[in-house]
């Protein structure tokens, strides 16, 4: 589970902590009546997705015992005995939430100085494990508090679409052989909106299958998943097949109130010149900013073929951190080919 910090300006008062008998039921309610909270780190999001063990969270606070931090995560057994804190499955990043500074403009210093004040105070209340692996969102550029409790941190990449309400010029900006890609694929193509899970995993099986690969899930995790975002309206699935009925591509892609991310997706690889792919991100996008939210994020990009079309769509490259700590070298080379 990574990090995300998002200074959001709207301050949501939460009974004080001392009505809680778990930092976890306070959360649970904070998450209740506090719309700032990201959609990773809300506490049906978790409930859905840490089938395989159990989340909790460290909380910063005030002087009022109001929250100002958060840190959620996950924390699981490895071969049945080391623990753990990784990320959940079809969660992207995860993590840290800070509560806005809105009663003054602090001048930037103030700001480091908030931001790992707040960071001090989380990481310093997490549990003992083996092994620690997380994906930081993009937003959290200061590593220091991590780095000063002997954290490791590596460089990967994301990419995101801003300003996808002008939808000529993210037309326009695509590279050539996309715009081709796209144009060929709505020729050959039926393609569009999927309401139905059932008939979405089968595509899914189709095209896995084709290619002698497996989902690194369960399905009875995304299946959970997916009824809490039906309910909430927070998810759209977007497949493409050929008019013998033979799958290309499927995405899936999720939403919070200024973005929509591209959660899950898999393609025929030797269909990839068709562009189906590109063809329902593009899709996607037009829906999106047609709903009126102002960002794509593709949430990854760090696979030579995702990278490539996430490229070509225009989208601007973001460097996160991927964090980790092990006991020891042992079990870090041990444990961490099993994480990701």
């Amino acid at each position: 589970m990574g990090i995300i910090v998002r200074l959001n300006q709207q301050r949501t008062d939460c009974p004080p902590k001392s009505d809680f008998t778990t930092p976890k039921n306070h959360y649970i309610t904070f998450c209740q009546i506090n719309n700032a909270i990201p959609l990773y780190l809300q506490a049906w999001w978790l409930d859905a997705v840490c089938a395989d063990g159990s989340w909790d969270v460290c909380l910063a606070y005030d002087d009022a015992e109001q929250i100002e931090g958060v840190l959620v995560y996950y924390f699981t057994q490895k071969k049945g005995f080391f623990s753990a804190i990784q990320m959940p499955v079809l969660t992207p990043h995860a993590g840290v939430w800070m509560r806005g500074m809105d009663d003054f403009m602090p001048r930037q210093h103030e700001v480091y100085e908030y931001k790992q004040r707040i960071l001090e105070k989380l990481i310093a209340q997490l549990p003992e494990t083996v092994l620690y692996q997380q994906n930081l969102h993009y937003s959290l550029t200061d590593c220091q508090p991590f780095y000063r409790h002997g954290f490791k941190a590596e460089t990967h990449y994301s990419y995101i679409l801003e300003d996808i309400n002008d939808l000529e010029t993210v037309y326009d900006n695509m590279s050539d052989s996309t715009r081709r890609d796209i144009r060929k694929a709505e020729k050959d193509l039926v393609f569009g909106f999927c309401d139905d899970f059932e008939v979405f995993i089968q595509m899914v099986n189709k095209i896995n299958l084709k290619q002698k690969v497996e989902l690194n899930f369960d399905v009875e995790v995304f299946e959970k998943l997916d009824k809490q975002l039906t309910v909430k309206g927070l998810r759209k699935m977007y497949i493409a097949f050929d008019t013998e009925g033979v799958p290309h591509s499927a995405i899936y892609i999720v939403y919070d109130s200024t973005s929509a991310h591209y959660l899950f997706g898999v393609s025929d690889s030797e269909k990839q010149g068709g562009g189906a792919t590109s063809l329902l991100l593009w899709q996607a996008i037009q829906d999106a900013s047609n709903s009126g939210l102002d960002l794509f994020d593709f949430e990854g990009g760090m696979h030579s073929n995702e990278a490539f079309i996430f490229q070509n769509l225009n989208a601007i490259q973001k460097p996160f951190f991927k964090i980790t700590k092990a006991r020891n070298r042992f079990y870090e080379l041990f444990l961490c080919q099993h994480v990701d």
